[in-house]
């Protein structure tokens, strides 16, 4: 392993002796990799935590599913409307908090990554409301949401006010008149792990309990997953009740919502889904468009485990640190982040 004499490069798996070097399938999803996390209290957690991402990121093949997937899409849609859309930066829609607080993205039951049809329903249903707003002026959100409810249904009963005919048509507007399908990742454009690529965010902040007053400066960096320029296949189609008109106007408001930013940090530029060519991709609302080229200094998002020219090892001994000696090699992946 190299190193310190009778000082062992820390494993970065559960035990030694059950299963000192897993290999899954490259099938697997990424959670299968979480079985081999290190113990908890492990002063060693956090890097291996790195370097089980990217192991994970570096090895997915997830091609065969996610193309049987994406045309069940088509094939499903063809009856109604199926097109794609293109990630220009990177997307994280949903997930939850895995094990040692890693942040993962949504995923299927076989832990293929995955925008749920219910964001894209969402999506459209809140583009659609907020376009009502704008064409009527001083009209809530409650009052929008029900003008659009004959496109995408309303759990709200209806009231007593009212003609006889104007509650028999709110009822029949309780159910949805369109479906909406789970978009994948196209494995012919987004490489054959849909995209999966490890991030890094970095809270240097702590406040007080009460949060008015600051607290400290302390780099916290933690890695997460995210999907970079993935394409996904979109699938919308009516029900017997939902006209063709209705159906091209949902397909518009779903189209604008997915391009104004979908999922998590979209304030942070995630989340932009276009369906046009990136080439072509303009903002709906364009107040200055100037050409620039970038010099300087790049911003690294994240660091990646690098193997020792010399040694080949991912560890390294540390002679100037008085505990937790082992460190993991790594490089800086340098992007321009938006």
């Amino acid at each position: 392993m190299g190193g310190r004499p009778n000082q062992p490069e820390p494993s970065p798996w559960l035990g030694h002796l059950a299963d000192p070097a897993p290999n899954p399938s490259p099938e697997a999803s990424f959670v299968e990799y979480l079985r081999w996390m290190r113990s908890p209290d492990s002063p060693y957690k956090d890097p291996t935590k790195v370097h089980l991402l990217h192991l994970a990121e570096g090895n997915a093949n997830y091609r065969d599913r996610l193309i049987v997937l994406t045309n069940r899409t088509k094939q499903i849609a063809a009856a109604g409307e199926a097109f794609t859309v293109r990630c220009l930066w990177r997307i994280r829609v949903g997930g939850h908090r895995g094990p040692e607080s890693i942040l993962l993205p949504a995923f299927d039951a076989l832990g293929m990554p995955y925008i749920p049809s219910s964001t894209l329903r969402g999506v459209a249903r809140t583009q659609a409301i907020r376009d009502t707003m704008a064409k009527n002026l001083g009209l809530s959100w409650e009052d929008a949401d029900k003008q659009v409810a004959e496109y995408f249904g309303h759990l709200e009963p209806p009231g007593s006010s009212g003609s006889e005919a104007q509650r028999r048509e709110a009822q029949k507007n309780r159910a949805t008149k369109i479906i909406f399908l789970d978009a994948y990742p196209l494995p012919q454009q987004s490489g054959p792990g849909g995209g999966l690529m490890v991030d890094m965010a970095n809270n240097i902040w702590s406040w007080e309990d009460s949060g008015q007053q600051l607290k400290d400066y302390n780099p916290n960096p933690n890695s997460f997953f995210s999907l970079n320029q993935a394409t996904f296949q979109i699938g919308i189609l009516g029900t017997s009740r939902c006209k063709p008109e209705q159906l091209q106007q949902v397909k518009h408001w779903l189209i604008r919502g997915l391009k104004a930013g979908v999922g998590s940090q979209v304030n942070t530029g995630y989340g932009t889904l276009v369906k046009e060519n990136y080439r072509d991709y303009k903002p709906d609302r364009l107040l200055l468009e100037v050409d620039f080229t970038l010099k300087g200094q790049l911003i690294h998002g994240r660091q990646q485990p690098k193997r020792d020219e010399r040694s080949g090892n991912l560890w390294r001994w540390n002679e100037r640190k008085r505990e937790n000696n082992w460190q993991l090699n790594t490089e800086s992946d340098a992007e321009v982040r938006p």
